[in-house]
Parts: C-alpha cells; structure tokens; sequence
C-alpha cells in the first residue's frame, strides 16, 4: 500500500483496500486499522503489520532521495551502498536477488531466510547507515521508503524473476541507458558470492553462429541443467564477456539462467540451514 490518507472516508478506503489486496481477512483488517490509527493519519504512508514484514517474506523496497535529489550517485557511494546492504544482509538473515540505484531512488529486493529475519528492523538499519553516507554528499532519503510485500503467486519463481527483471530495466525506462546490463549501479547482494551479479556483461563479436561460440552457449546450457555452479568454464567463467559470434541478448539470457539457478539453490539452501539450526535450539 502507498500514499496518505485523511478523514474516516479515507481511512475505510485504505483499510478495504487492504483487506482485499492481501486477503488478510478480520485478523488483517484490525492490524491494518490499529496502525492507521496510531499513525493518526498524519501524511504517514500506510504499513502493513510487522508480521508481513517477518521470516520468509519477500519486499520490493524503494527508497527515494529527499527533494528527489540528484548528483550524488557514483562508483565510491554505490561502492558504500553495496557494502552496507552485505551487513544488512548477514544481520538480519537477508538475501538480496537484485538491486538497482537509480538517479534519485534505490530499488532493493529482498528476501527472508529465517525466522527471525525482520525487515522493517532491516530497513530502518540499512537507512540509518546510507543516510550517513549520503550526508557527506549533502543529501539524504526521504523520511519514509515505498514498499510492495509480494504476495504468493509473485513469489513463485517464474513471476518473481519477471519481477527483477522489471527492476533490472528501470534505466532503459528512465533513457540512461539502452539495455539494463549497461547499467553500473544495479546487480545482486548474496553473502559469500562477490563475483555473482544477475547483470551480466555484452557479447561483442562480429560473426553469429560460429562453432567456438555455439560450444560455450553449450556448456551454459550443460551446466544450468546439471546445476553444476563450476562447470561454466572457458569463455563463460565468472561473467566475463566472450568474444565471438553469438548476440548479446541470446548470451546474456543464458548468464542470467545460470545466476538464477545459482541463486535459487543458495535460497534453499540457507533455508534449510536456518531451519535446521532453530530446530537444534533447546526450549526450556
């Protein structure tokens, strides 16, 4: 839910929209009314209560800058951004599928892995910390971030990758860049994988088809259907761009099917992980 609200016409409003957006049913509707009114309904953009924040929760968040500010945005900045969200990440058991830093606003996707992981505890940190470094640029975000809390059907992996990808192509929208792996301020934060990035380098090349390039689009295919992460090798290890025959768009989907196999299973792995450690907690 986005925007403010005034007056009790506004408030039922906000609170059917609700109850209808996320089928919360009496339960949700008395949350939601709860924290509308101890918001007061004072410009305050509406939340949904904490526990859709909580474990295994999925969040596109946006943070925009104040006065929608431009001019900071850099290699040293995205640099700090990147490493803050890695703390965010180990501190609040997060992953971070896909992120993109925009002009004037950041889009972040973030997922749960644990019971105990608490967004909204996450995103006050993670804002905390950016504003300090956006401060030095004589900047800072806006008192409050835009939120979308996926529901089920969007966590399911074919939608939930259209998703990112929607996020992936906000510069092509926004006329900064022809396509999204153009893009130098967006990419993936998953702990314990620097090299892994969901925005894949160009193809260059002068020729299509040739059988040097058609062997490495082989040996991707290979390796995403044996979901072998090492065995991408040669022209295709880590990311890096190929020379040779094939076109950019063809390759680069292939890059992203290789990410996305890598990330899902670091996804259920650290699921599993979690579950199993909070199962090995004594309870008195």
């Amino acid at each position: 839910m986005t925007g403010a609200a005034t007056g009790d016409e506004d408030q039922d409003a906000l609170v059917a929209a609700a109850v209808k957006r996320w089928n919360v049913g009496e339960k949700g509707k008395c949350f939601e009314l709860k924290r509308l009114m101890n918001d007061g309904m004072q410009g305050h953009l509406p939340r949904l209560d904490n526990a859709f924040y909580c474990g295994a929760a999925v969040v596109h968040w946006v943070f925009t800058l104040a006065d929608r500010a431009t001019g900071w945005l850099d290699d040293g900045v995205h640099g700090q951004a990147r490493e803050l969200m890695l703390h965010t990440m180990a501190r609040y058991e997060l992953l971070c599928p896909v992120y993109c830093v925009m002009p004037e606003h950041l889009h972040l996707l973030w997922m749960g892995v644990a019971e105990s992981s608490d967004q909204q505890k996450a995103s006050a940190f993670f804002r905390r910390h950016l504003n300090a470094v956006l401060s030095c640029k004589g900047v800072r975000l806006q008192k409050q971030s835009y939120d979308h809390v996926l529901k089920a059907h969007e966590r399911e992996r074919n939608a939930f990758e259209k998703i990112a990808w929607y996020i992936l192509e906000n510069p092509v929208r926004a006329g900064l860049v022809k396509d999204r792996f153009e893009w130098a301020y967006s990419g993936c934060i998953v702990p314990g994988f620097p090299d892994w990035t969901p925005r894949s380098h160009a193809v260059t090349g002068a020729a299509t088809g040739t059988p040097e390039v058609a062997a490495a689009v082989k040996r991707w295919t290979v390796a995403q259907e044996k979901e072998d992460i090492h065995a991408v090798t040669g022209a295709a290890t880590n990311h890096h761009a190929v020379t040779g025959a094939v076109t950019g768009t063809a390759t680069s989907e292939v890059r992203e099917d290789v990410y996305w196999s890598r990330f899902w299973r670091e996804y259920e792995r650290k699921r599993r992980g979690c579950a199993a450690a909070e199962e090995a907690v004594p309870t008195p």
